[in-house]
């Protein structure tokens, strides 16, 4: 008898004891907080450094536009700088009856006389003035590549795309400095290209590919305007493939599916202007691929 009391006796210890563990690992794993994945904020940084590049290059490519305007003829500017004195003298001469009205009539003169100080800069202000906020954005690029860098490194990512990257960023910056506008476009065009190898090491939406395919069409156009077109043709043959396989990780309606069609026949349309060998012509036919590959992004949120 005492003989199977110590035998319950032990066994209700040691389902006791179970019960008790059992508890105790369950509760460790209720305080544990679950780890949130870092992929998001890594292609976050990635997708605010290929937007700042956009951005980047629509800058020199208006500076670009700027460069292409005729210089105003010097006495046109004189004339228009006695005008203004004439206009001046006359106006400080006139009668100074109803205050109120001169005021407003003043300050309706003074924001008028800013508007004609803006349109009568010269070419060369313009373009220093917009050169000077293009390398301020070059210069913040640093500090989003220096933020990324370091998960890059951790994540194994391919050492010589880091240094191609880094390569890039460095020949933008003194390119910008120089105000070399073709060597600009090279060098932030180049910094895409090692954007979209960065985003394959992470689980992406296309995103990836999207990027290669911009890249590709850019330095085509690119290409073109330093007459290598050559390499104009085999940059955009080298995004063909990538729009295939952009078209098996999509998931489209049947809208975007017409969209991504667009996509299609307008690097072929574009791939088919290049034997004309004319750099404008090839800039709008890569417009209009870039639009229909925004609008094929748009339709596969």
């Amino acid at each position: 008898m005492k003989w199977d009391n110590f035998k319950k006796l032990n066994l209700y210890i040691i389902i006791s004891f179970v019960l008790i563990l059992a508890i105790s690992v369950g509760c460790t794993k209720k305080q544990e907080k679950p780890k949130a994945p870092k992929v998001n904020e890594k292609t976050k940084a990635l997708t605010a450094m290929d937007e700042k590049v956009d951005e980047i290059i629509k800058d020199i490519e208006k500076i670009q536009e700027e460069m292409k305007k005729p210089e105003k003829p010097k006495e046109e500017e004189e004339e228009k700088e006695e005008k203004g004195k004439e206009d001046e003298e006359k106006k400080n001469g006139e009668d100074m009856e109803s205050m109120a009205e001169d005021e407003v009539e003043e300050v309706s003169n003074m924001e008028e006389g800013e508007g004609k100080k803006k349109e009568e800069k010269n070419k060369e202000d313009i373009i220093t003035e917009e050169w000077e906020k293009t390398n301020s954005k070059i210069e913040s690029l640093h500090s989003n590549w220096n933020s990324y860098e370091p998960m890059a490194m951790e994540d194994g990512v391919n050492a010589e795309d880091i240094e191609g990257f880094e390569k890039a960023l460095n020949g933008l910056t003194i390119a910008g400095e120089k105000k070399n506008d073709i060597d600009s476009l090279m060098q932030a065009n180049q910094m895409t290209y090692y954007i979209g190898n960065f985003f394959s090491f992470y689980e992406n939406k296309g995103e990836s590919e999207m990027i290669k395919i911009k890249y590709h069409v850019r330095q085509s156009h690119l290409m073109g305007t330093v007459n290598s077109w050559d390499e104009a043709e085999s940059n955009i043959k080298e995004a063909k493939p990538m729009v295939n396989i952009l078209k098996q990780r999509l998931e489209l309606d049947k809208k975007g599916e017409e969209t991504f069609k667009k996509l299609r026949t307008s690097i072929d349309d574009m791939e088919g202007v290049i034997k004309e060998k004319d750099a404008e012509l090839l800039k709008i036919k890569r417009d209009i691929v870039m639009q229909n590959l925004e609008k094929v992004k748009e339709a596969a949120k």
